[in-house]
C-alpha cells in the first residue's frame, strides 16, 4: 500500500487485482481511517 491508495476523506483504501478479483476501492471504518492518518511516513 501507498499513499495514493488512500482515500481517506471519503473512508477508503484501494486494492489492486489479485488471485481473479479486479482492482477496486474498498470502504473502511473510521477507526481504520484514524489508524492510518496516525502512521509515520
Amino acid at each position: 500500500m501507498v499513499p495514493d491508495d488512500l482515500d481517506l476523506m471519503s473512508h477508503r483504501v484501494f486494492l489492486p487485482s489479485a488471485k481473479g478479483h479486479d482492482a477496486q476501492w474498498v470502504n473502511i471504518t473510521t477507526e481504520m481511517v484514524v489508524t492510518l492518518a496516525n502512521l509515520p511516513l
